[in-house]
């Protein structure tokens, strides 16, 4: 069964709306549970400041310490009744107009009193503080404001404390706590509508931002899609503002750069083997048919052409079957200790015997001999590859160099041609398979183009360093290295 999936709006979209609800829901379960606790911590704060006011004063005489309470009163939204011992009023001061306080009688504010004696001189507890008969501005008809109830609660402490003179007073704070429960409602209603507003809002920003970036990833598919069917000119956006899209783009268009130059080399790799592979195969069908059908044809040197070709075309068919079992690892590097410096004079004498109507010259004149531990076979193919690279590419003059040098344990074989050269945006790509340089030369070339890639495969097989120097007009100097034995140390 095809799983259905979502689109990048939609997605956004339901981001952004579960976003919205998820917070929204959060602050009222954190203002329904935290709220009212941090509404009565800051009204015990209030209480408590309010009688370290009323403490600082206490020792004034009557008008300073009314003025010292009428001050707290006022700034803490608090009320305060002073007594002395007896249960006289000494002041008195109400900075909220509903207050339980103030509707207490003589008696009660010595019951009080006698409690905080007996629990240490301190008291808090909870009292209900009822409302109006009459309606007021504050608290309208039938107190609506606070539903059906007629009372409110408050808290109350009660402290007793001596004053310089020697006298005990009693100092009462009340301060209400119900409107906590007005306050949440009234947020729950906010809330309400913020919840509407953020889900609107949603809903746009979905639409803005996923048009924003959903767009440039939409072009980029269409374009890539384009790109999966061959067609390598294709250009993906690197200006939507947004860096990484961008940086997707720029790396898009070089892959389809890439992409288009190995299809083009592909192309004239087809083209390069069907000409090399036609030239053997009709010298092979037309000497083989003037020897079946001529008298006298028969003889060893229409024989050794045929040899000859036949030899030509294994080694181009070899170039394109090897090339592809050292790109996939599955074939073996066996190294043995050999001496590379004899191993150069072959290949040397090899390409020697090649048609020499060009009159080629190879020049290696090594100081010592030098052995290396590697696989010798393809090592082998690694001289001849870069040597007949070397005759390909040069001028009329075809002089080939050989270096040979020894250092720090490390042998270094250097085969210099003096063509053409090569131009610097083309060194980067020499190595890859099907290159073939763009520049003309005056000799024809053999092979497949494969034979560099080939070099780089058996040298990479080695973990070998190995690279060109090349410059227009100056030839190419093609090296590699590899660890020399105990015997060069």
């Amino acid at each position: 069964m095809k799983k259905h999936k979502i689109s990048l709006f939609a997605r956004t979209a339901v981001f952004f709306l579960l976003f919205s609800i998820l917070t929204t829901l959060l602050a009222a379960l954190l203002q329904s549970v935290l709220l009212p606790e941090i509404y009565e911590k800051t009204k015990k704060d209030a209480m408590h400041d309010t009688l370290t006011s009323v403490i600082s004063g206490i020792s004034l005489d009557q008008t300073g310490l009314q003025a010292v309470c009428n001050d707290a009163a006022i700034y803490y939204g608090t009320c305060i009744i002073v007594t002395d011992k007896n249960g006289n009023i000494i002041v008195s001061a109400k900075g909220n107009p509903v207050c339980a306080l103030h509707q207490m009688n003589r008696t009660q504010l010595e019951d009080l009193s006698r409690q905080a004696a007996r629990n240490g001189g301190s008291l808090l507890s909870r009292l209900d503080v009822v409302l109006p008969d009459k309606p007021s501005i504050i608290f309208g008809q039938n107190n609506a404001r606070y539903g059906s109830k007629n009372t409110l609660e408050s808290l109350l402490s009660v402290t007793i404390v001596s004053s310089d003179i020697g006298a005990d007073k009693v100092i009462y704070v009340n301060s209400v706590t119900s409107p906590v429960n007005d306050i949440t409602r009234t947020n729950r209603i906010l809330l309400g509508i913020v919840l509407t507003v953020m889900a609107v809002l949603s809903v746009v920003m979905a639409i803005v931002f996923s048009g924003s970036f959903s767009r440039p990833v939409i072009e980029m598919n269409r374009e890539a899609k384009k790109l999966g069917d061959g067609h390598f000119d294709v250009l993906f956006e690197e200006k939507s503002g947004i860096r990484e899209i961008d940086e997707l783009g720029a790396s898009l268009n070089a892959a389809a750069k890439e992409l288009g130059k190995v299809d083009h080399l592909r192309t004239e790799l087809l083209a390069n083997v069907s000409h090399d592979l036609r030239t053997p195969l009709t010298l092979i069908t037309g000497y083989s048919e003037m020897m079946r059908d001529l008298p006298g044809e028969n003889n060893e040197e229409n024989l050794n052409v045929i040899i000859s070709e036949s030899k030509r075309l294994s080694s181009l068919v070899n170039d394109v079957l090897d090339i592809s079992k050292y790109r996939s690892g599955s074939i073996d590097i066996h190294p043995v200790e050999f001496s590379i410096t004899q191993e150069i004079r072959s290949v040397i004498e090899r390409l020697t015997l090649l048609d020499d109507k060009d009159r080629f010259e190879f020049r290696f004149h090594p100081r010592t001999e030098a052995s290396v531990f590697a696989d010798q076979n393809a090592i082998e193919r690694v001289l001849y590859n870069l040597m007949l690279n070397a005759v390909n590419y040069s001028t009329t003059l075809a002089l080939v160099e050989i270096h040979q040098t020894v250092q720090d344990n490390t042998v270094k074989i250097e085969v210099i041609d003096h063509g053409a050269g090569i131009r610097q945006e083309e060194l980067p790509y020499v190595f890859d398979r099907y290159y073939r340089s763009s520049d003309p030369h005056k000799r024809s070339v053999m092979g497949t183009g494969l034979g560099l890639s080939i070099v780089k495969s058996i040298l990479e097989a080695h973990e070998a360093q190995f690279g060109v120097i090349s410059s227009p007009g100056s030839g190419s100097d093609f090296w590699f290295t590899l660890p020399a034995t105990s015997e060069n140390k």
